[in-house]
């Protein structure tokens, strides 16, 4: 093999997908339990979200809003384990609406005290 040679590299298929749609807070996992989000300020309502593939994977997720589990300056949602480098075209676009719509206390970057209110289901 010559030094030089060139060598075959994959290709990456790099895809954004905007999804516009308005979804509102549900629920909240705290040590360990689940709560209803009965009301909430304002500015927990996502507008859109945009989901970052490469290969029909998921690599990114980005929220127009606030979420605790989203960084604030830029709005890159810590995608759980489940969803990550699964292949997006097997992946139901209710799991995503859902993980989104729900607030994981107990691995966030902030938490919401004072600006929900919640109860235990």
């Amino acid at each position: 093999m010559n030094l030089f040679q060139k060598l075959a590299r994959p290709r990456l298929k790099i895809e954004d997908i905007k999804v516009i749609k308005n979804l509102f807070p549900k629920r909240m996992i705290y040590e360990k339990k689940l709560y209803k989000i009965k009301m909430f300020d304002r500015k927990y309502n996502i507008r859109s979200y945009t989901i970052k593939l490469i290969n029909n994977k998921i690599e990114e997720l980005y929220i127009d809003g606030y979420h605790p589990n989203a960084k604030i300056n830029n709005g890159e949602f810590c995608i759980p384990k489940l969803l990550r480098q699964k292949d997006y075209s097997k992946i139901d676009k209710n799991v995503i609406e859902n993980i989104l719509t729900t607030f994981d206390i107990d691995d966030c970057y902030y938490t919401p005290w004072g600006e929900i209110i919640y109860e235990e289901m």
